[in-house]
């Protein structure tokens, strides 16, 4: 009897682990996927390219009618148009053809340059140094970030083993810069501590958490309750930012209470950004809830939400959602809402309101 216990056990141990795997797209356009051409033609593409795929294998490129491989080995997206490979910068045209390159230091692992036309770039980089080349180089067994400047380490050679994380994310807004790795943003060129959120004209940062105060773009907010510090996803629509946990943001004044999405605080861990889409005029804002795979539409001249289409079958628990948040890398593209799910892509059509097939072997869906 106490066998067949612990044998019970253990399958209800395997099941709630293995639970990921019952869940599933919800696939609703027919449609086939986009054909991936192999060779890629020659001249690629008579249409302009619109999205970069980032595969395991390299980097693809979609035109609007086809697929091809770009590049196939570790490729870093720098700009529109700029991309890091084999040691040099690409600068392509719309057509995805060589216009001019620069020679790197390094394959960079991340990658920004302040102008798509690199000959007036100013260049930043990252190399992840792993824990075997950190021992090789002196270093403890860790992840390092080595970063580059123009070709050149900053903010010194030596500088290296200063940086004792792994770079996930990296950023320019303006001329500042900005990496992230660990749970933390780091103020590269700055002096600004304590940066919460980096996201295109809007940073967080300075957050106080002893006297709730932070300031954002230059202004200084304060608020009463403890989710702000979970406010971690903002979209933007007309001149306000609005997070995915009830807060707006207008350039001068922090709203803490009156929007409907505060309604959604009990999750607020568990929702990300989709992007924005210009329906009627106005930009309208999406999220996802990653535990239950539904779309959720904020519109902000009603202020109110609701969900729209699910994506996936979620079942709901904290944990899912723990679990596709990274996953999802969700992206709004023209029409479409591109997302990645077990290492593919879908999209959900805004115009047909249909989800349906489009890559395979895919990290992350970028604009090109």
């Amino acid at each position: 009897m106490k066998k067949i216990i612990f044998l019970l056990l253990i399958t209800a141990f395997v099941a709630c682990n293995n639970g990921n795997n019952n869940h599933a797209v919800i696939v609703t356009d027919p449609t086939p996927a986009p054909p991936v051409v192999t060779p890629p033609p020659d001249p690629p593409t008579n249409n302009p390219v619109k999205i970069a795929l980032k595969t395991d294998a390299g980097m693809n490129f979609f035109d609007g009618s086809v697929i091809w491989t770009w590049k196939t080995g570790a490729t870093v997206r720098a700009a529109s148009g700029v991309y890091a490979y084999n040691s040099l910068l690409y600068q392509l045209n719309n057509y995805g053809e060589t216009v001019k390159t620069v020679a790197l230091t390094v394959q960079p692992s991340f990658m920004t340059v302040s102008d798509p036309d690199i000959d007036n770039a100013d260049m930043w980089a990252v190399e992840n140094i792993t824990p075997d080349q950190a021992l090789n180089m002196g270093g403890m067994y860790k992840y390092y970030t080595r970063i580059y400047h123009n070709n050149i380490e900053y903010p010194a050679e030596g500088s290296l083993f200063v940086q004792q994380y792994k770079t996930d994310k990296m950023a320019m807004i303006n001329s500042d810069v900005f990496i992230h790795g660990a749970g933390t943003w780091y103020y590269v060129n700055g002096s600004i501590n304590n940066v919460r959120v980096v996201l295109p004209g809007f940073i967080i940062y300075n957050m106080d958490s002893n006297h709730n105060t932070a300031y954002i773009n230059g202004i200084a907010v304060s608020w009463l309750r403890n989710f702000f510090f979970s406010a971690s996803e903002w979209l933007k629509s007309g001149s306000t930012w609005y997070s995915q946990n009830g807060y707006s943001f207008n350039g001068m004044t922090l709203t803490e209470d009156g929007l409907a999405m505060s309604n959604l605080r009990t999750k607020q861990n568990i929702i990300i950004a989709a992007g924005s889409h210009v329906e009627n005029g106005e930009e309208i804002l999406y999220f996802i809830d990653c535990s239950t795979g539904w779309i959720i539409r904020y519109v902000p001249s009603t202020n109110q939400y609701i969900q729209t289409v699910q994506l996936y079958n979620g079942d709901g628990l904290n944990s899912t959602g723990a679990y596709y948040k990274p996953m999802l890398k969700p992206i709004i593209i023209e029409n479409c809402l591109y997302f990645i799910f077990e290492s593919n892509a879908y999209r959900y059509d805004f115009s047909t309101g249909l989800t349906g097939n489009f890559s395979t072997g895919v990290s992350e869906v970028m604009p090109y």
